[in-house]
């Protein structure tokens, strides 16, 4: 025997004589009870599905925020860098060797900030950044080894050479930056 309360099963108990068939009717009033509560309870789940819905649609609206901030950031970034490229700054350091643009008797190396003229093409201005004076003498020294105690000193000091030494009039150069 089907137990189940099909719509026209609940139709004829309703149709009964409630005096008659009062645990019928007590029946009935509860199933109306549950199901006032369902609907308060599908109503509550729809409040909470559109509050979800809300809270969904804001948080997309702040992606997309985000998103748009993110974008921005990273062309900010970019276009810092670009110019960061195109005003680098570009380091020599000066090894001397020559005697007579010295005021001591041993090779001195120096450090300068360089300008560029054209691209490529530097030239140091400005107050020494970094000077030290090497144990070897300038007048007949080794000039390698003068070349290896500057790269010490410098290294010391926190510089790190990019290249290797070239020889000009005064001594030798190379090209350096901030370690």
């Amino acid at each position: 025997m089907d137990n189940r309360l099909t719509p026209r099963r609940e139709q004829e108990l309703r149709a009964l004589n409630p005096a008659e068939h009062p645990d019928i009717a007590a029946l009935l009033a509860l199933i109306d009870g549950q199901r006032g509560v369902i609907r308060g309870k599908d109503a509550k789940i729809e409040r909470q599905r559109a509050q979800i819905q809300r809270t969904h649609d804001w948080w997309a609206e702040k992606k997309k925020e985000i998103a748009a901030l993110e974008a921005e950031n990273q062309q900010l970034r970019e276009q810092s860098q670009k110019e960061a490229d195109t005003t680098a700054t570009h380091f020599t350091a000066w090894l001397t060797t020559t005697t007579s643009a010295l005021d001591q008797d041993n090779a001195d190396v120096v450090v300068l900030e360089d300008e560029e003229l054209a691209e490529g093409e530097w030239t140091s201005t400005g107050d020494p950044l970094f000077t030290a004076v090497t144990d070897v003498p300038a007048e007949d020294g080794d000039h390698g080894k003068a070349q290896r105690e500057a790269t010490d000193l410098l290294a010391t000091a926190g510089w790190t050479t990019t290249g290797s030494w070239h020889a000009v009039d005064t001594g030798y150069v190379v090209t350096v930056e901030r370690a």
